[in-house]
């Protein structure tokens, strides 16, 4: 079997071909622009909110993740201020560029152009390009970059026999892109992990073991990836040991119900459908692997690999909705592969995708839905309310220090207070998270007054005494999104003994 992929004819003329560019370039550039109106209008979630106030701590990793989302809100920050247009300025950008790229990955697929456009409006309203451009997290830089990686893989083993030149310099963007994946989110590694076995299992493709490129790829993917395991060195691993037992610890869950939990978030993050579609090629493009083009394999690997790890995690422990994500658009590749070996007939399964695709993608753009039927989805629900909620502890403090009891309340507290201070998340008695590996926390035996909302009185008794408490209650459409406390305290004359 040659490395090379053999191709197809196009299926329209080239003045077509340049008229469906044209489509999509207005396509990707409406969606790119709206997300941008959008962004700096919808409030921050808790955890785009905490991923901030890393920008404002920049450090070589954290505790919950890499450091990548946090570098991108900083450069961002600098340039448009520190708004949620600032903030989510990379989330808007990034999934448009990894949607183009998906296209990409479904033509090198197919080899089809009306796939092509069927493929770009599904990437564009599916609730994952919608939630990764709508929030910026980890997993927005992460499908970015595992996306170029996987087109970039794809073209190496595309390339002839005697272009090893050409061949080398693709392993070193490999190694590059493979490491601002793993920078961006550990799970990033599944990229080359997926592109190795595919090596593994194809016996041409196992020559590039005897050239020089993969080992340089490797070598630069780890000094991308360094700072990460510089900063777990200095904190005795605590990064690793804390997402080994997140992900794979035992928990409560039982095994069953803990796997149907996770295909039912697939279902819901990836849409019926493609679940669907994506599960048929899968299938039977592992049961006909050995005859597979290298191309189909990468894709196959880069899909599914991802998917059996997680489920076999969600029978030990709970798997988040968001953590597969590094395969959805393989998934949404092996989907376009399977529809276009039978066009005329399965194209109306792609186009009933794509209308469930942009169902979901308004109700993932309304978080309103879900408060006026009463319903509550943390993500949804907590991008309500926060500057409301601030400007009453902006009221009640007078501009004494402030402290929150978990790291949501004191990231949005921060960014939304006026002048945007400092709040410290306590941590008492809650598990760890990156508050605590800060530097500049202020000390308490050196305060004479500070604000806690929802502080621990055990807490704040080891320092002050108790002046005054105010209850403050969040609510929106009707429905009630947080009841919190805030006290402030004063340094007593004489401290309690500890």
């Amino acid at each position: 079997m040659s490395l090379s992929v053999a191709t197809t004819p196009l299926e329209n003329p080239p003045i077509a071909a340049a008229s469906q560019m044209r489509k999509l370039c207005v396509l990707f550039v409406g969606a790119f622009l709206f997300r941008l109106i959008y962004n700096a209008w919808r409030g921050l979630a808790p955890d785009e909110a905490y991923y901030w106030v890393w920008s404002r701590h920049l450090s070589m990793s954290y505790l919950d993740h890499p450091p990548m989302v946090a570098y991108l809100i900083w450069a961002s920050t600098k340039l448009f201020g520190s708004t949620g247009f600032g903030v989510r300025f990379p989330a808007a950008l990034m999934s448009a560029g990894t949607a183009a790229m998906g296209c990409s990955l479904v033509y090198r697929a197919t080899r089809s152009q009306p796939m092509l456009w069927l493929a770009a409006v599904l990437l564009v309203t599916s609730p994952m390009i919608t939630l990764t451009g709508t929030l910026i997290t980890p997993d927005t830089p992460l499908l970015f970059f595992v996306t170029a990686g996987l087109l970039t893989a794809v073209k190496l083993f595309e390339t002839g026999p005697n272009e090893s030149g050409k061949r080398f310099w693709l392993w070193v963007l490999f190694g590059i892109l493979s490491g601002l994946a793993m920078l961006s989110k550990y799970t990033g590694v599944l990229l080359p992990g997926a592109v190795v076995f595919a090596m593994l299992t194809t016996a041409d493709a196992r020559r590039e073991l005897l050239r020089p490129g993969i080992y340089v790829a490797g070598l630069i993917a780890l000094g991308i990836f360094s700072p990460v395991l510089v900063w777990n060195a200095r904190h005795e691993w605590v990064s690793f040991r804390f997402q080994f037992t997140h992900g794979f610890g035992q928990d409560e869950v039982p095994g069953v119900m803990g796997f149907l939990t996770f295909f039912g978030s697939l279902i819901v993050t990836f849409t019926p459908v493609l679940t669907g579609i994506a599960g048929i090629a899968a299938f039977g493009l592992w049961r006909g692997y050995r005859r597979q083009p290298m191309t189909m394999r990468l894709i196959l690997c880069a899909a599914t690999l991802p998917l059996l790890l997680f489920a076999y995690s969600s029978f030990r422990k709970k798997v988040e909705g968001n953590w597969p994500a590094i395969a959805f658009l393989p998934t949404v590749a092996l989907a376009a592969w399977w529809i276009a070996q039978q066009l005329p007939d399965r194209r109306k399964l792609m186009e009933i995708a794509i209308r469930v695709s942009v169902v979901t993608a308004v109700i993932v753009h309304a978080p309103e839905l879900a408060l006026l039927v009463r319903l509550r989805i943390p993500v949804a629900n907590g991008v309500f309310g926060w500057r409301q909620f601030a400007a009453e502890v902006d009221a009640f403090s007078k501009g004494d220090p402030v402290f929150a009891s978990n790291y949501q309340n004191a990231s949005e507290l921060s960014f939304y207070m006026k002048g945007q201070p400092e709040v410290w998340s306590i941590n008492f008695n809650r598990r760890s998270n990156a508050f605590d590996y800060f530097d500049g926390k202020p000390d308490m035996n050196t305060l004479d007054s500070a604000v806690f909302v929802g502080g621990d009185s055990q807490f704040m008794n080891k320092y002050f005494k108790v002046e005054s408490s105010k209850e403050i209650l969040n609510t929106y459409l009707g429905m009630q999104l947080r009841r919190r406390t805030v006290t402030r305290a004063i340094k007593p004359t004489t401290l309690p003994s500890p």
